[in-house]
């Protein structure tokens, strides 16, 4: 089944096929498409987590209690926020009775 691949999964696969086949291969694991070793949803689970590991690094130093900046009120409003939709929020409702021991906001 042909399947739309974006280019970073094709760049991916085409920088870093070799090395993934050769671990798969040492794990005694067969890929379904081995011209296509390393999934879609793992590559973009790898960069959604280089961007938020980015933009953590960035907004870091500039962590302010007296003079929030712009991203440092985004990011607040990510955890928590007003709507009930936040990080916080999400934790809330899954874990439910338990929350507050898991969450150290």
């Amino acid at each position: 089944m042909e399947e739309n691949l974006s280019i970073i999964t094709r760049f991916a696969n085409h920088q870093l096929g070799h090395f993934a086949l050769a671990v798969l291969a040492a794990l005694h694991i067969t890929p379904n498409n081995p011209e296509l070793p390393i999934p879609q949803h793992v590559v973009m689970a790898f960069l959604v987590l280089i961007i938020v590991t980015v933009l953590a690094l960035i907004l870091r130093p500039r962590l302010s209690i007296e003079h929030p900046g712009t991203m440092q009120q985004i990011a607040e409003l990510l955890i928590t926020n007003p709507m009930r939709f936040g990080i916080r929020d999400i934790l809330d409702e899954a874990v439910d009775h338990g929350a507050e021991r898991i969450s150290t906001w």
